[in-house]
């Protein structure tokens, strides 16, 4: 594997403008091409990022014998299917999350990427801000005492009907959209799988624009999370121990210039921890390509993608049938 990985992006959804600055400040990438069902919108979204290629079809991108990797942002329904043609052309994907629509599809893209011996990865690009390092460091360190309690929560005001994320064909919906990253980070701070979960949610248009849940995990660790569209934006996550607790009060996106604070409280005591800017986007892109060049295990791949798919399954069971769901590890 050269030193320097060629990307190509497979769309020029919005999110791809986080991405691209990522991927061309790497000494270690090179964004060679972008691709669109139209060309016209193509050629202007490559000539305004300096791209050199633009497809007029993701066909082409993923057959160009150039790219390396691709990173992934189409719509939800569209993951799996684009993930695996991608990974039988050869390439290594960054899928944006959810990585699939269901847990059936997660085993599809995890079962063609181990034959192909492909990296995959879903992006959740939060998990790579150096304060979730810290986090860890504090629960394993005991300074918090015995971790008993997690709660996340994500949300905002989101009225459009005409939007994908209203569309239950296309995967939409809170849970899926937004509450994908409340349940990552529950599962990323005890380490653990869920045994079972209880769901509730709101619909409207056929997909779920409230949605709460509980969840415990081995140990008698308890965790909650909430998230929505028909609210004022709240997104911060508390870790609460026998001794202190954590608030990650800008747990999912600060910006990259951002220096972001951890506030312990211990016996009412508050302790605030800064932690430097940093472009998490950057440190994601810069991991996977480390694990594409030495053919070395994510700390986050396919496996993980894929139990969070079940578990994502499990609580929209719930939610459905309006009862707790036991997860079968």
């Amino acid at each position: 594997m050269p030193d320097t990985l060629t990307w190509g992006l497979l769309s020029t959804a919005r999110i791809t403008a986080k991405i691209i600055p990522a991927i061309q400040s790497s000494p270690a990438c090179t964004l060679m091409a972008i691709a669109s069902r139209d060309s016209a919108k193509a050629q202007a979204f490559a000539t305004d990022y300096g791209i050199p290629r633009a497809y007029g079809s993701y066909e082409e991108l993923i057959a160009d014998p150039k790219i390396d990797c691709i990173y992934n942002p189409l719509p939800n329904s569209m993951h799996a299917d684009w993930t695996i043609r991608a990974v039988e052309a050869g390439k290594h994907v960054l899928v944006e999350k959810p990585f699939t629509m269901d847990v059936e599809e997660a085993d599809d893209v995890f079962e063609t990427a181990r034959f192909h011996r492909r990296i995959v990865m879903e992006a959740f690009m939060y998990r790579f801000h150096p304060q979730w390092e810290r986090v860890r460091q504090l629960i394993d360190s005991g300074d918090i005492g015995e971790l008993k309690f997690i709660r996340a929560q994500m949300g905002g005001h989101m009225n459009r009907l005409d939007d994908i994320r209203m569309m239950p064909d296309m995967g939409g919906g809170a849970l899926m959209d937004i509450g994908c990253y409340c349940l990552n980070a529950c599962r990323m701070v005890t380490g653990r799988e869920p045994e079972w979960v209880s769901a509730t949610a709101n619909y409207e248009n056929g997909v779920d624009v409230m949605f709460a849940a509980l969840m415990r995990f081995p140990g008698n660790v308890l965790a909650q999370f909430n998230c929505g569209f028909r609210s004022n934006p709240h997104n911060d996550v508390d870790i609460i121990g026998t001794d202190a607790s954590i608030r990650v009060a800008r747990p999912w996106g600060p910006d990259p210039d951002e220096s972001v604070t951890l506030i312990i409280n211990r016996n009412n005591q508050m302790e605030t921890m800064s932690i430097a800017p940093t472009d998490e986007y950057e440190v994601q892109v810069r991991s996977f390509c480390d694990a594409v060049r030495d053919d070395s295990p994510l700390k986050w791949g396919c496996e993980d993608a894929v139990a969070q798919m079940r578990v994502i399954d499990g609580l929209r069971e719930s939610a459905r049938l309006n009862k707790p769901i036991g997860l079968d590890w």
